[in-house]
């Protein structure tokens, strides 16, 4: 079974068994050795390019490409560090009670300035929230609303989530990573 195929199967028994994103979150840290940041978005199911939208839509006058998530992803193995303006806007684009601090762990805390820690460590960092509902900005350009929405009935979350089992146990893809303007899957 390979790595994405894993996570899936993972994810939708946690949906399946009514498991808010956070505590999916830390299951693919434990589970698959994920960074804090990865592991959000292993949780939610996004690919590096969705996750870049959503950043994009929820953070107006910013922009982030798949490549900088990737980056940002892998630090501090990487150079590229992500600030505490990068790690608000990506909490605000997961949302489902994501903070900055979530979105780090020790190692991250380790290679960061001292100033950024403090900041991070003592102050409240709580995202602010746009003017619209935080699930419609961060709504995707090509994929139907989160099961864990508060829109989404419990009823429809558990049909959605035995489809992805039925769908994961005869071996057909998710469908997560599909762009429907394109047909192309997204591995990420």
């Amino acid at each position: 079974m390979s790595g994405k195929t894993e996570r899936d199967e993972v994810r939708g028994y946690m949906l399946e068994l009514g498991c808010p994103v956070e505590r999916i979150a830390v299951e693919m840290a434990q589970r698959f050795g994920a960074r804090p940041r990865l592991a959000w978005r292993y949780a939610l199911g996004w690919t590096q390019v969705q996750l870049a939208h959503r950043y994009n839509r929820s953070n107006p006058g910013e922009s982030v490409s798949a490549e900088r998530v990737s980056e940002c992803e892998n630090w501090p193995a990487s150079r590229a560090r992500p600030s505490l303006r990068y790690l608000m806007g990506l909490a605000r684009a997961y949302g489902n009670g994501c903070g900055p601090a979530k979105l780090t762990d020790l190692e991250d805390l380790q290679a960061m300035p001292e100033r950024d820690r403090e900041l991070l460590m003592t102050g409240p960092m709580i995202p602010t929230v746009p003017r619209q509902p935080i699930m419609e900005l961060v709504q995707p350009l090509d994929a139907p609303r989160p099961v864990n929405s508060p829109r989404v009935s419990t009823t429809a979350r558990s049909q959605q989530a035995r489809s992805y089992r039925r769908r994961w146990s005869a071996g057909a893809p998710s469908g997560s990573g599909a762009s429907s303007a394109s047909g192309t899957q997204v591995a990420r």
